[in-house]
């Protein structure tokens, strides 16, 4: 659960921890769900790498943004084929969907371009 963003960026969005939620659903415990959204627009990108290689890490990373990358320095990765060669996401919150959308944007676009990989 959670591969493609969509329990952060649902969860942002009604203002539930949706992992909370799962949790209690399978316990039989009755979630409180909000009627209508009550959290924050946002928006989601997964990251990924345009070349096989070793990883040696990113350019800066924008801290006022949600990183989230699943690899190390000097770890094998791989050119993006399919969602289970992501290497991280990043999650924005903002005043507008669009907002948000525009931003995780360009901030995938500058991670893939600085991106720091050794063939």
């Amino acid at each position: 659960m959670g591969g493609t963003c969509i329990p952060e960026v649902c969860g942002t969005w009604w203002g539930v921890n949706l992992y909370g939620i799962a949790l209690d659903l399978a316990t039989g415990i009755e979630p409180e769900i909000p009627q209508n959204p009550m959290g924050q627009p946002c928006a989601a990108h997964l990251l990924w790498s345009d070349q096989n290689g070793i990883f040696r890490g990113t350019g800066e990373l924008d801290q006022h943004l949600q990183w989230d990358l699943d690899i190390t320095e000097g770890e094998k990765i791989y050119k993006f084929i399919s969602g289970n060669l992501r290497i991280g996401d990043v999650i924005v919150t903002a005043n507008t969907v669009e907002e948000a959308e525009d931003i995780v944007s360009s901030a995938a676009s500058n991670f893939r371009r600085d991106l720091n990989v050794e063939r």
